[in-house]
């Protein structure tokens, strides 16, 4: 076999290319966002080129020359190592694609709990407005549901002892005679929504009733309107439109509610403006008078017995065309009383007041 020997300059012309390939390679390492791979390959040619290069050295003298020639390589690559793969140019690449990759990610999850959210957001909104349109229906406070213009006339007197009874007067507007409810397990009057009007007494006496729900638009009783000892009635603010009492000339019209210990006030009666009889409260558990309007009240007025009465200063406007009497109420201080008195006085109450046995047993009489 025939060794081919190298010339010193041919060693020296050797190692220069390779000085030019790896500074190069330097260059193209220090450039974000290139790809290690490339690196790598470009690296892994000049190293296979070197390899060759000493590979094909057979003496000695071209062993040590070649020696000679790669000595000052050693640092040179070094640093391209250092700068390409390592801890500059590689770091500053993963770095980069890192952040790339984590801020798609990022997009990524936050398009998706976007896209979550409104979703579910969506979702809970039409089922909020569908159970509220659900749950809000009018009858619900027993205000009016599609009530005929025409409504019916029921002419004569009705009773009503039970779910039944109600029920078969959803169709009346109008009941000439008189109204009597007398049923100890009823709980709703739903049904009467439309009545507006009975021209006789109404009365409704021993119920199992929390309120009076259901008589929305009643507007008038020509007669006498009794509410009487239905325990658990904690409210009349269904006859917000009640404005009259006993105006029909024939009409002897008393006002009377008695007996309810869960009733904390009066609201309920701001629209009631006339009392063809005589009004009497007592038995309840009212605390105060909130909730009487300006009223004419055709013959006397007498709140009796009502243990938790503090303050009657809202009678102000409520004006008997007699004697205003207020007895046996045990909290009542009769100084309130009398303050009421005077505001009654300056609305134009022409008649007398009387107290007896309120708080301290205090009171006098005209």
């Amino acid at each position: 076999m025939t060794r081919l020997t190298l010339s010193s300059s041919s060693h020296r012309a050797l190692a220069l290319d390779s000085l030019v390939l790896t500074a190069g390679l330097s260059l193209f390492a220090a450039c974000p966002g290139e790809s290690g791979t490339g690196t790598e390959t470009a690296s892994t040619e000049a190293t296979d080129a070197s390899t060759s290069s000493q590979g094909s050295d057979a003496t000695g003298p071209t062993t040590s020359t070649t020696e000679e020639s790669t000595a000052p390589l050693t640092p040179d690559s070094e640093s391209s190592e250092g700068s390409s793969g390592g801890e500059t140019s590689e770091g500053s690449s993963s770095g980069e694609t890192s952040e790339s990759s984590t801020s798609e990610v990022s997009s990524t999850g936050e398009t998706s709990e976007s896209a979550t959210g409104e979703s579910s957001t969506g979702e809970d909104s039409t089922t909020g407005s569908t159970s509220e349109d659900s749950s809000t229906g009018e009858g619900s406070t027993g205000e009016p549901i599609d009530c005929a213009p025409d409504l019916e006339v029921l002419g004569g007197s009705f009773s009503i002892e039970n779910s039944l009874d109600v029920a078969a007067l959803a169709a009346y507007g109008e009941i000439t005679g008189d109204l009597t409810i007398h049923a100890p397990g009823l709980t709703s009057l739903a049904g009467l929504q439309c009545l507006r009007r009975v021209g006789g007494d109404l009365e409704i006496v021993q119920t199992a009733l929390a309120s009076l729900d259901g008589l929305d638009s009643l507007e008038e009783v020509g007669g006498q309107l009794v509410i009487e000892a239905n325990a658990p009635l904690a409210s009349l603010h269904a006859l917000a439109k009640l404005t009259s009492i006993g105006a029909t000339p024939q009409g002897f019209g008393r006002f009377e509610l008695i007996g309810h210990p869960s009733l904390k006030d009066l609201q309920g009666l701001g629209a009631l403006s006339f009392v063809g009889g005589s009004v009497k409260v007592s038995g309840n558990g009212i605390e105060s008078l909130v909730g009487l309007g300006a009223a004419t009240i055709d013959g006397e007025i007498r709140f009796e017995y009502n243990g938790e009465l503090v303050d009657v200063l809202d009678v102000a406007a409520f004006l008997p065309k007699s004697t205003a009497y207020f007895g046996h109420n045990k909290k009542l201080w009769c100084g309130n009383a009398e303050m009421a008195h005077a505001l009654m006085k300056a609305n134009g109450f022409k008649g007398s007041m009387a107290l007896y046995d309120n708080l301290d047993g205090c009171g006098f009489s005209p």
